[in-house]
């Protein structure tokens, strides 16, 4: 096992143990109250933190930057992608696969996020639910659908670990 997965390992048990112990105070919890952060400001800073990051992919997105909408992301082999009824794992292979699938302006078009919820869980976890709105060429159609990101804190980043994407809608 490579340093980074043990950490990461590590983070995911210690992030499931602070749900499950309310944070280390040895009360025992129960729901997604457990583990999350006590100050409020803390959490208000994540989820602007959070919505930050989303921004930023959009507008990369938005100027044909996929690598850019990418910097969004854990930026290594822990990363999971689902969509379509297929799964992909690993930043590199994420990125080729958006660039394969996204391979000119008309198909990338004007991406926007809808309908966002997130849900700070603790210090260190984030789930965001919503829905994307790809606005396209006509000769390729819009697009929309629904997503749910686990987000770990890097840092003081926050960056997409596992995002599932529902298989686009055609309009």
């Amino acid at each position: 096992m490579v340093r980074g997965d043990f950490s990461r390992v590590w983070r995911l048990f210690r992030a499931f143990l602070l749900i499950l112990l309310g944070a280390g105070t040895g009360e025992f919890l129960t729901g997604v109250e457990a583990g999350r952060p006590r100050d409020e400001a803390d959490e208000k800073a994540a989820e602007l933190a959070i919505r930050a990051v989303l921004t930023a992919q959009s507008q990369a997105w938005n100027r044909g930057d996929i690598p850019g909408f990418m910097q969004g992301y854990v930026r290594d082999e822990t990363l999971r992608f689902a969509s379509g009824g297929s799964v992909q794992r690993g930043w590199q292979q994420t990125l080729e696969r958006y660039q394969k699938r996204y391979d000119s302006p008309a198909k990338m078009g004007r991406l926007s996020f809808e309908d966002l919820e997130i849900r700070v869980l603790s210090g260190e976890w984030a789930e965001v639910f919503g829905r994307y709105v790809l606005k396209r060429d006509p000769s390729v159609g819009d697009a929309t659908g629904l997503f749910t990101l686990l987000m770990a804190r890097e840092g003081h980043d926050w960056r997409v670990l596992h995002d599932h994407t529902s298989a686009a809608e055609q309009k």
